[in-house]
């Protein structure tokens, strides 16, 4: 499995042929707001039950939710919520930091799923 992520330009910007690697899939979250620069884009290689959790979303914070799950993944942990998260130095922490913890709290069997969090 291979998790990587970039500063995107606006959707416009960058078309999907450009992005694209064989083998993988890329999961993309844009700028919607029309500032240059920014957006995060996330790989995995092809064939990994990765699925997008767009509920997840905020329009004003640079974060990108996927959810892992195996047909036999152990009891104790029987999903995985990855986020990759660009938090620029200036931004205030206090907005980004209240979704961190509410999407904690969503997750599908709190007891059993573990949450990574990739900040760049």
């Amino acid at each position: 499995m291979l998790l990587s992520w970039l500063r995107l330009g606006s959707k416009g910007g960058i078309h999907d042929d450009l992005i694209r690697i064989p083998g993988y899939f890329a999961f993309r979250k844009d700028r919607d707001e029309g500032r240059v620069c920014g957006g995060i884009l996330v790989y995995v290689r092809d064939g990994l039950p990765f699925h997008a959790q767009p509920q997840l979303d905020k329009v004003d914070l640079e974060v990108l939710w996927l959810l892992y799950r195996l047909p036999l993944m152990p009891r104790e942990v029987s999903h995985i919520l990855v986020g990759a998260v660009y938090h620029p130095l200036s931004a205030p922490n206090g907005r980004t930091l209240d979704h961190l913890v509410s999407t904690m709290e969503w997750t599908p069997s709190p007891e059993n799923t573990r949450t990574l969090a990739v900040f760049c």
